[in-house]
């Protein structure tokens, strides 16, 4: 049983700051202290179906909310999950799970707890 964290990082971004879709080694509890973030989610049973575009924990798709299906057919029928997430809001992202961080126009502000 665990009574911390196994890591904890903060997030300042600003401008429509964007990560690239990856996975965690952990559970995330993503917490937005301020401003605003869309979170694209894929569950990992798709890890499979995905593997040919996958390299060092990062999927390799430059523009995940609008995929070209021609040039990744393997992409055809996985969900993309759209989260939009402001100020006081906290998402459980659990291990495995992709996910790509964007940010509001303004600032914004998070704090990641792994487990």
């Amino acid at each position: 049983k665990r009574n911390k964290a196994l890591d904890v990082q903060l997030f300042l971004g600003n401008n429509n700051n964007v990560s690239p879709m990856h996975t965690d080694s952990y559970h995330n509890f993503y917490h937005m202290v301020d401003g605003e973030k869309e979170i694209l989610l894929i569950p990992s049973k798709y890890n499979i179906q995905m593997k040919r575009y996958i390299k060092d924990n990062h999927l390799k798709i430059p523009d995940v909310a609008n995929i070209d299906y021609k040039k990744y057919p393997d992409m055809e029928g996985i969900p993309i999950t759209k989260v939009h997430l402001k100020k006081g809001d906290l998402l459980y992202i659990p291990y495995g799970c992709w996910h790509q961080m964007k940010g509001g126009k303004g600032r914004n502000l998070a704090i990641a707890l792994w487990y």
